[in-house]
């Protein structure tokens, strides 16, 4: 019965960002009333953990359920998600919820941190320039993505955080309307200033070493100007 699976895809429609308009819309609309029925174990319990006391809606998926369930792929196993939405007893549900909420706990406490060392990089910066980036050893992988987020929303500008580890790096970055990032991570691969870049206009990632930063985001700085976005 597809239709008693449109929770799963309102979830993960909500989750990820996408417009509703449209069919998402219908979709998304149709999945809620799925999810109230309370008919599949995982997010029943979840959204009970979550101590959610109100009809679910698309806040609820967005802030409340979404993370837990991203919890375990952030800074656990990547698993425990799939094993919770699929599982058909409450026993195991519970078990898996438990696990995934004390992850989204400790992730929090992590991006905490990591944005507190962030944001005091950031405001060392000249917010003149067109693009915000800040670095540092061992930051967690798991929760650049939501600290670059964050960056964007303070500067109003593209953003990446970028995790070292020895010579090498791996960031996230977040756009804003009309700076297009994958593209210009497949540009700057293309011309040979970082090791790997992709992603979409609004969010992408990048592996660069260390002796690549600097000339990387100094052609990135190039490339975007705010009075004129589109490249």
């Amino acid at each position: 019965n597809l239709l008693q699976s449109l929770d799963l895809v309102a979830l993960a429609t909500v989750a990820d960002v996408v417009p509703l308009i449209g069919l998402n819309r219908a979709f998304v609309k149709q999945g809620l009333k799925v999810i109230r029925s309370r008919k599949r174990p995982g997010l029943k319990v979840l959204a009970d953990l979550s101590k959610i006391n109100s009809p679910i809606n698309e806040y609820h998926l967005a802030f409340v359920l979404g993370p837990r369930i991203n919890a375990g792929g952030r800074i656990g196993d990547a698993r425990l998600g799939a094993k919770l939405l699929s599982s058909n007893s409450d026993t195991e549900a519970e078990i898996l919820a438990s696990k995934l909420d004390n992850l989204n706990s400790r992730r929090q406490e992590i991006c905490n941190h990591v944005e507190e060392e962030a944001i005091t990089q950031v405001e060392k910066k000249s917010l003149e320039t067109p693009i915000v980036y800040v670095h540092d050893e061992g930051w967690h992988p798991g929760v650049i993505g939501i600290v670059a987020s964050r960056i964007k929303e303070k500067t109003n500008r593209p953003s990446f955080v970028i995790s070292f580890s020895g010579q090498t790096g791996k960031g996230s970055g977040r756009s804003i309307p009309g700076i297009d990032l994958g593209s210009l991570m497949q540009k700057l691969v293309y011309e040979g200033l970082i090791e790997k870049g992709g992603g979409h206009a609004m969010a992408a990632g990048i592996t660069l070493s260390r002796k690549q930063l600097i000339p990387a985001f100094e052609r990135l700085m190039v490339l975007i100007t705010l009075k004129s976005p589109t490249i």
